[in-house]
């Protein structure tokens, strides 16, 4: 199948099937959230792509296993999850400069870009909802086929305390460094960027991106590149020209 704004969405179909039969019984939340993907499907201006789900699935279950070497079949709860994240598509036109191939000068142009419409999920779930275990496929997923910025998936008790961790750094010219990180290393970071030594007792990821987030305001700014300052250049000098209509 290919993106669809009237397709219903194949893990989701088969949940709402069940709780039509009785099969499944569900609270007033999951019924605002069900109202809520049924008028997704009659949008026309959204979009169902099965492949970026099924592509998903598939990472997951070739390529994770659980703790102890088995493989590892995803329960039918994740993938409506997942459904939820991967699923819906919405389309918007941007203007985009293009440069010359000579790379003298060039012009703007308007694109058709495709964006993912659910940027972050929260899920309400009871203890044993092998919760950590969906966290675990949304964060390797994201580390290895999805690399475009760097996804932190977190667990807490309540929405509050899992927005105070949200932080989303950009990757830009990552290096091929291998090094091995040892607690000696981490203590070695914190010395060098003045990290108290309390935070020592923070989770890991949160005690990495402080880290991460420190090394980076302490970074002196970047030299902007020929081909950026020429794209910039370009910009302001159209602006100029609409301001004053003007040609030259």
């Amino acid at each position: 199948m290919a993106l669809s704004n009237t397709a219903v969405p194949r893990y989701y179909g088969m949940f709402r099937d069940a709780v039509i039969r009785g099969e499944i019984p569900v609270c007033k939340e999951i019924s605002m959230e069900m109202n809520r993907i049924d008028d997704l499907i009659v949008n026309p201006g959204v979009y169902y792509d099965d492949q970026a789900v099924e592509g998903w699935i598939l990472y997951c279950e070739e390529e994770l296993t659980l703790t102890d070497g088995s493989d590892l079949n995803l329960l039918d709860s994740f993938k409506v999850w997942g459904e939820q994240v991967f699923g819906w598509y919405y389309f918007v036109e941007r203007s985009v400069y293009e440069p010359n191939s000579d790379g003298r000068g060039g012009l703007y142009v308007k694109k058709t870009v495709k964006k993912r419409l659910i940027n972050k999920q929260y899920l309400i779930v009871g203890r044993g909802a092998a919760k950590s275990v969906y966290d675990s496929c949304m964060q390797s997923f994201f580390e290895n086929v999805d690399t475009t910025t760097t996804h932190q998936i977190t667990t807490a008790p309540t929405m509050k305390q899992a927005s105070m961790t949200a932080t989303v750094i950009a990757k830009q010219n990552e290096s091929k460094n291998r090094e091995v990180i040892t607690a000696e290393v981490i203590y070695y970071w914190m010395i060098a960027l003045n990290v108290p030594f309390e935070c020592q007792k923070w989770h890991l990821n949160r005690l990495l991106m402080l880290i991460n987030v420190c090394n980076i305001k302490n970074s002196p700014p970047k030299k902007m590149g020929r081909q950026a300052l020429m794209s910039r250049n370009s910009a302001l000098n159209a602006a100029r020209r609409r301001k004053h209509n003007s040609r030259g």
